[in-house]
């Protein structure tokens, strides 16, 4: 039986999750609240800008937060409502994170963060490769950018990527980082990270490079391993030469982050990173 899902906040995120729940098996999409009314990008879905009126009319299973900065003080009022919550990734205090992980579980509700980079193909791939190594030495993550992007949020995101591939604790963790000429934002940032299972890690993001790129390179007992995730290509090295490895690149992350969070909603394990996942990831980066 399908999930009835609403969206709240419809920002550019947002389009990406209507097209997918629109053709998703899995959920039916009957609701989408925002401050303003767009009823012609909807079609048929019913389109709110008031979530007190949503929750009125409209039973839902659970729900999905875009912009969660934005509509974070809307969540109190759909707890009575929904089973389920998926929170877009956003800038806080662990705090914050905390006040949220036992407003829902004293509420019985599981919520999740749609860190996305975890459903990437070529991650995906690389968890199969790992899956048959005896041990991973070092890891490391680099994305660059040509525009103007919150550089914070996207070291939260690697953060929470390299804990996933490595399958670990952070148990050391150091920040360094370049600011711009106005000294407000930061144009390059680098962490060095130690894992319990005695990983060391790199994670560097810019807003310098001239194309962007996003790479992932580790090396295992077995070999060293080379992602690109912007061209769903993985290549292992060894003594023996290059060896080109299979992305399936035919699933999108979006689509296979709805597939997580509905085999969450089914009560059956996923992927998806939970509250305490985002709360570890956000620790590291304070």
């Amino acid at each position: 039986m399908k999930k009835r899902v609403a969206i709240i906040g419809f920002g550019n995120d947002a389009k990406h999750y209507y097209n997918e729940l629109r053709r998703s098996e899995h959920f039916e999409l009957v609701a989408i609240f925002d401050g303003v009314q767009n009823s012609e990008i909807c079609g048929r879905i019913p389109f709110y800008d008031n979530i007190n009126d949503l929750l009125d009319s409209v039973r839902i299973d659970a729900l999905i937060v875009t912009d969660t900065h934005k509509y974070l003080n809307l969540i109190p009022k759909c707890l009575n409502f929904i089973k389920f919550i998926m929170l877009d990734p956003w800038l806080c205090k662990s705090g914050e994170i905390r006040e949220l992980k036992y407003c829902f579980k004293s509420q019985n509700i599981g919520a999740y963060v749609a860190f996305t980079d975890r459903f990437n193909p070529v991650i995906a791939s690389i968890k199969k490769e790992l899956a048959k190594e005896r041990e991973i030495f070092s890891l490391n993550i680099s994305r660059g950018f040509n525009k103007g992007v919150n550089l914070q949020l996207e070291i939260l995101q690697n953060v929470d990527l390299a804990r996933f591939v490595t399958g670990s604790e952070v148990v050391f963790g150091n920040k360094i980082s370049i600011q711009n000429e106005d000294k407000r934002s930061e144009t390059d940032a680098l962490f060095q990270l130690k894992f319990k299972n005695q990983t060391l890690a790199s994670i560097h993001n810019s807003k310098r490079f001239k194309a962007e790129r996003f790479t992932i390179e580790f090396a295992a007992s077995g070999g060293v391993y080379f992602g690109d995730m912007s061209g769903l290509k993985l290549n292992k090295y060894t003594l023996e030469g290059q060896q080109n490895l299979k992305v399936y690149g035919d699933v999108s992350p979006a689509k296979a982050l709805f597939a997580e969070f509905y085999q969450a909603c089914c009560g059956a394990k996923s992927d998806l990173s939970t509250l305490e996942d985002a709360l570890k990831a956000q620790e590291i980066c304070e």
